[in-house]
């Protein structure tokens, strides 16, 4: 079920528009920016966007501007830890074409982040996420008990009603849409 979600909010990603694409990942930017949890927030753990993601460079300029920035690096079977980054020069491409901190940049040892930003391929008012299918965010967050976790997606990748959960599926605290950040 599943998967056949994923296909199909991915049909629905390709027929976007650029302008779309774009008009959306701002408003997702300054909804975020405009938040009293992000502004009072220390450190984010985010995630540098595909082509179908919210674009939200921005966001993470200003989050290594002003706070602490962790982006996620695949480790295989399944897991990803999260590294302190100061600059996208560090980024190289790595797991599935993804971009990721280098190997000279150093793993976030420090205590959870206080937001860490969850990409998926459709998200519900419930908090139901639905990913890409490796599970590694499941597995980060599963571990990382004391942080706010925030779906991220554009308008096509809401959906009413219930979404197929597995037994490790993490729920996320707050939705970020184009129109509203919702608490679950």
């Amino acid at each position: 079920m599943a998967i056949r979600t994923r296909h199909l909010v991915a049909a629905k990603l390709r027929t976007m528009t650029p302008q779309a694409l774009r008009e959306e990942s701002a408003n997702i930017v300054r909804l975020i920016t405009e938040w009293s949890v992000f502004q009072e927030a220390e450190v984010v753990a985010g995630f540098y966007p595909t082509h179908q993601e919210p674009q939200i460079k921005p966001l993470l300029q200003k989050i290594m501007a002003e706070k602490k920035l962790l982006l996620p690096k695949v480790l295989g079977n399944g897991l990803m830890d999260f590294h302190q980054v100061f600059t996208f020069d560090v980024l190289r491409s790595g797991a599935f074409g993804l971009m990721e901190p280098s190997l000279s940049a150093q793993p976030w040892l420090g205590s959870d982040p206080d937001i860490v930003l969850v990409p998926g391929m459709t998200f519900n008012n419930f908090g139901e996420r639905v990913g890409k299918g490796g599970g590694y965010y499941d597995r980060y967050l599963a571990k990382s008990k004391n942080s706010i976790y925030v779906g991220l997606g554009f308008s096509v990748q809401m959906v009413a009603g219930n979404i197929p959960q597995h037994q490790y599926d993490v729920r996320m605290n707050y939705i970020v849409s184009p129109t509203e950040i919702f608490k679950v």
